[in-house]
């Protein structure tokens, strides 16, 4: 199966939203900070929910996510140091 391959000048245009004139409002923004306060985790989430999981696993996890995310990933194996 042949996949498509792209150069730079070839990938699809990016969609964008158009700014939406109503949520630019003070309103949204002031509903939108009550809203964060019923919805945060607690600051001892981690230790509560995920004892089993220590920080630095956390952040190889996260550094994982965030290489797939940008792209650079491309399969290489990283050390992470503790």
């Amino acid at each position: 199966m042949d996949h498509p391959t792209f150069t730079t000048g070839d990938r699809p245009p990016t969609r964008r939203a158009y700014r939406d004139p109503n949520l630019l409002q003070q309103r949204v923004l002031h509903a939108l900070l009550e809203q964060e306060d019923r919805y945060l985790p607690a600051a001892n989430y981690f230790k509560c929910v995920q004892r089993d999981v220590a920080p630095h696993m956390r952040r190889i996890v996260a550094t994982w996510m965030l290489e797939g995310e940008s792209g650079t990933g491309g399969g290489k194996k990283k050390s992470h140091r503790r």
